[in-house]
């Protein structure tokens, strides 16, 4: 059986309220079933106004644990709360087997912040 490699991203998200709720979780769930992503893994946190770290949720996989998270944590503001979401983007499985079929191969792949995708737009 060929193995099939996904574009995976890491992607932080930080909320105001320091409790972002299940809400956010199932609704970002139903997002990636039709948008064609799936989430590995999640890790739900809160940092207390004294920056202490407290764990709300994470999923099973585990793999975020593997990331060194003292500098993302570092990122976050006291008083709220981040999603740390590792995403597979399942969309490009079907585009690289056309790629390797047609003798291709990827030369760059690069994420674009919303603030250059909207102006290129515009």
């Amino acid at each position: 059986m060929e193995s099939v490699e996904f574009a995976m991203e890491f992607v932080v998200l930080e909320f105001a309220d320091p409790q972002p709720g299940a809400e956010f979780t199932a609704r970002l769930r139903r997002i990636a079933a039709e948008q064609d992503f799936r989430i590995v893994d999640a890790l739900i946190l809160a940092k207390t106004t004294s920056g202490e770290i407290v764990l709300l949720d994470e999923s099973v996989a585990g793999l975020i644990r593997d990331v060194d998270l003292d500098d993302v944590v570092a990122e976050i503001a006291p008083g709220t709360s981040a999603a740390l979401l590792l995403l597979a983007h399942s969309w490009r499985v079907g585009t690289r087997t056309a790629l390797r079929d047609a003798g291709g191969r990827v030369v760059l792949a690069e994420r674009l912040p919303p603030s250059v995708s909207v102006r290129s737009l515009g």
